[in-house]
């Protein structure tokens, strides 16, 4: 038989892309490796931008600044980047990749946008219901420290917000053959709340063993751009028990 209960993920999704705005003067703190960084993220063009040296520093690699180039290198034994800065391209392992967004200098320190360490660093990064930022060491880490863990034959649902008027709509994709989608229920605005915004909710049925992240894409189906926004879900699936075996 299978498990009446759902798991609910409405919080922790990973991004790497803008976010709902903050004030200035209480910008999301940044956490890595269970300490909380010196320095917080940035809002910059209704993106979020991170401490690069602060980052590269606490992540073990070499960070080395160009007076020559007007640029910062980070790197070790195993990858090379670099950034210029007021630019809106990088190097990953001295391949070129443009983001579309520039780093930026803010109060002495270099920052780059959030795609930056997720897209060309690998990097997952995880945003709380309060917008602050944990950084992982590595998708292993994500998966370790963040995961929901299910067993086949489990449901469970994630909540999404959702603007439909605009144009934009989720799509997901998972490891073939783990998971298998159920449904989704879309919830209106409430109309007595001024900007309240309407919500999706997709209900999965996990089918086999994995570990893996859910990954939802925020786009235009005719537009899609490299930057679109993206909710990632660390999920580990174990084998059935006894009493939750699909049938």
């Amino acid at each position: 038989m299978l498990k009446k209960a759902i798991c609910t993920c409405l919080l922790g999704s990973l991004f790497c892309v803008p976010l709902p705005a903050f004030a200035q003067e209480s910008l999301p703190s940044i956490t890595l490796q269970q300490q909380t960084l010196e320095h917080p993220a940035y809002l910059h063009q209704e993106s979020i931008y991170l401490p690069v040296r602060l980052i590269g520093d606490s992540l073990g690699y070499t960070v080395k600044w160009s007076k020559e180039t007007n640029s910062v290198t980070l790197y070790n034994e195993q990858n090379y980047y670099a950034l210029y800065i007021g630019k809106d391209y990088y190097l990953n392992n001295k391949k070129s990749v443009r983001l579309n967004q520039a780093s930026i200098m803010y109060q002495d320190n270099l920052y780059a946008p959030s795609a930056f360490f997720t897209d060309i660093m690998d990097i997952p990064l995880n945003t709380d219901s309060s917008g602050n930022i944990q950084i992982f060491t590595s998708i292993t880490n994500a998966l370790t420290d963040n995961a929901t863990t299910l067993e086949a034959g489990d449901y469970f649902a994630v909540t999404l917000e959702t603007n439909p008027s605009t144009g934009y709509q989720w799509s997901y994709e998972f490891e073939e053959g783990t998971l298998k989608p159920i449904a989704a229920v879309t919830k209106e605005p409430d109309q007595n709340l001024a900007g309240s915004p309407a919500s999706i909710t997709y209900i999965f049925l996990a089918l086999a063993p994995s570990e893996q992240l859910l990954t939802f894409t925020y786009s235009r189906p005719w537009d899609k751009q490299p930057n679109d926004r993206q909710a990632l879900y660390p999920i580990v699936i174990k084998t059935a028990t006894e009493d939750t075996q699909i049938k």
